[in-house]
């Protein structure tokens, strides 16, 4: 009898130890679960912040193409009003570019070609092409280039 008494405690034993075992293993593993979850959302949260950070970047040089552009057509603005529209225009629309900002001007005169860069610049910044930086860059230049090739053309045409 003592010996059946000894071999139910060592399985009783036995038993607790597996079940602690058991027990061990479950927390091991909800503890990896946590862990995968928090690197997870540290992931996603840096990621976030990427994408956050890429679209401040854009939109400053969004501002900062918009603001080369604004001050090409005032340059423009103050050059070609004092010889055609007069010297009132042109004190106001530089004190007031937001009147000009909104604004269609069509211009009868060529453009400079660093502005037809600015312009298709402005335009392919954000237009998917499959190509690298170097060779969209260089599309930007032959765009505003071919511009300005188109203008002296027709007008080498129209003189004839």
């Amino acid at each position: 009898m003592e010996m059946e008494m000894e071999m139910e405690m060592e399985m009783e034993m036995e038993m607790e130890m597996e079940m602690e075992m058991e027990m061990e293993m479950e927390m091991e593993m909800e503890m990896e679960m946590e862990m995968e979850m928090e690197m997870e959302m540290e992931m996603e949260m840096e990621m976030q912040m990427e994408m956050e950070m890429e679209m401040e970047m854009e939109m400053e040089m969004e501002m900062e193409m918009e603001i080369e552009i604004s001050l090409l057509v005032q340059k423009r603005l103050y050059n070609n009003n004092r010889e055609h529209v007069g010297e009132k225009f042109r004190s106001r629309s530089l004190r007031f570019p937001a009147l000009l900002s909104g604004c269609t001007i069509d211009w009868f005169q060529p453009w400079p070609k660093d502005a037809l860069v600015l312009v298709a610049k402005h335009f392919l910044y954000d237009f998917e092409i499959a190509c690298t930086e170097k060779v969209k860059d260089e599309l930007v230049i032959a765009l505003g280039s071919i511009q300005d090739i188109v203008s002296k053309k027709s007008n080498e045409y129209f003189q004839r």
